[in-house]
């Protein structure tokens, strides 16, 4: 059986002490590409979105009693992952995979007493183990992992029956440092020289509220970043946190945004002067998109006459996320007219949003339902009066509609005058240990718990 170990918690706040680095020298000098400006628009989210495969899993020594140890010494294991289908439960899944009603219901009984199957997702993985002896295969355990580091596994007792634990893997933190020169593009360059992707795009996004990726950055212009990243006991690369500090110098003008969480553990990344980079609204709640229609008169590809188009239409596969362009209440869920399947929200006296032509409302998606930016509203899809998989965009301010790619959006909060003091002291730690690391090379293995801002 597999040792059950403790949970390190790791705190990620704006409070950093010094650990491991990477230094890198990476260049750019134009933008991202207009390709990329789904990346590069104001975006919903700054947190990563990592498509890691779960760890394999492996079975603790077997230890048989002297009585069976000749039938024992026979048996080896098989290990078969499976992945949640939409609608999915625990038992049709176990089912599915050939196993007998009864042994499905005894295990996810004893599985569901720690973990509730409503948190499962579609594509999410999960481990079926076997005991196979003489060709015979007996399924022995299924183990889901709700998060990297951390397992449920529910496993078949000497009773015939399942028993279920937890496990919690330690994992160590390294603080990976790079700067460097732009001369090519920001994303290009990056990559090329090793940052990972996910951390590239989330810096660009960082800054896309600040700087004009396609006209602001020239040849000579430099970056620097620091991020989290995650290692299990054996060294291997299982997760990357968020970044903690990013800088660009544009034509020897310096932006630096830091991460810090308040005493409330509300995190968010400020400027020096602690202002929020994060807008109140987003242009773009969408990724991986493509304008199709701009807002302004157009003739209207259907209708096939001139008429006013109040929003942005951005192209995307059917299915595609679209997220809440800012935190409010959702006024109107459901058909309406042309628009197909709709999603209005308030987000304050001002403003308002509007989602059109969904192929699918998000679950518990209703009216007077409160929504935060970023959390997902609905699927592109193409009801309505459309001509092909699509999201309908608009803006409305005080009423009325306006360019949700030239209105003014407000800015987020700043910090007040006793919430500075932390951020002040919580931006120096930071400052100090990036520049502390910029005379090593990566210090490896150590262990490292952000320390919090309080």
């Amino acid at each position: 059986m597999l040792a059950i170990k403790n949970s390190a918690k790791l705190l990620l706040s704006g409070s950093i002490a010094g650990i491991a680095i990477a230094l890198l020298v990476s260049p750019s000098s134009e933008s991202l590409a207009l390709q990329n400006k789904g990346l590069l628009e104001d975006s919903a989210f700054y947190d990563s979105r990592l498509d890691m495969s779960t760890p394999s899993i492996a079975l603790g020594e077997h230890k048989p009693d002297s009585a069976s140890s000749s039938i024992e010494s026979h048996q080896q294991y098989e290990q078969k992952t499976v992945k949640i289908r939409r609608g999915d439960t625990l038992g049709k899944l176990l089912q599915r995979a050939g196993i007998e009603k009864g042994i499905a219901y005894k295990a996810t009984t004893s599985l569901c007493k720690i973990f509730n199957p409503k948190h499962l997702k579609p594509k999410q993985k999960i481990t079926l183990n076997y005991a196979v002896n003489n060709g015979e295969k007996e399924f022995i355990s299924i183990t889901i992992e709700p998060k990297i580091g951390h397992r449920i596994t529910a496993k078949k007792n000497e009773s015939n029956g399942f028993s279920s634990f937890e496990e919690h893997d330690t994992l160590k933190s390294q603080l990976m440092r790079f700067e460097g020169k732009i001369r090519s593009s920001l994303l290009s360059t990056a990559i090329e020289k090793g940052v990972p992707k996910s951390v590239t795009y989330n810096f660009a996004k960082l800054f896309s509220n600040i700087v004009d990726f396609q006209k602001d950055i020239r040849s000579g212009d430099s970056f620097q970043i620091m991020y989290e990243q995650f290692v299990d006991t054996n060294g291997n690369n299982v997760k990357i946190g968020k970044i903690l500090f990013a800088s660009l110098v544009l034509r020897n003008e310096k932006i630096a945004l830091y991460r810090y969480a308040d005493k409330k553990g509300n995190s968010d990344y400020y400027d020096s002067n602690g202002q929020s980079v994060r807008k109140a609204l987003s242009r773009r709640p969408i990724s991986g998109a493509r304008i199709t229609s701009g807002y302004g008169m157009r003739r209207h590809p259907i209708l096939r006459y001139k008429r006013m188009h109040w929003g942005i239409d951005y192209a995307a596969p059917r299915g595609t996320p679209i997220y809440a362009g800012g935190d409010g209440v959702v006024e109107h869920a459901g058909r309406k007219g042309a628009y197909g399947k709709y999603i209005k929200i308030r987000h304050n006296s001002t403003y308002q949003t509007a989602y059109a032509h969904l192929r699918r409302y998000a679950k518990g998606i209703r009216k007077n339902k409160r929504v935060k930016k970023g959390q997902v509203i609905g699927y592109v899809g193409s009801t309505g009066r459309s001509t092909g998989p699509h999201l309908h965009y608009e803006i409305l301010k005080n009423g009325r509609h306006v360019n949700p790619l030239r209105v003014k959006i407000p800015c987020g909060r700043k910090l007040n005058r006793k919430e500075m003091k932390g951020f002040s002291s919580a931006r120096m730690k930071i400052t100090r240990t990036y520049t502390a690391m910029a005379s090593s090379s990566m210090i490896a293995n150590r262990s490292h718990i952000v320390a919090s801002n309080n």
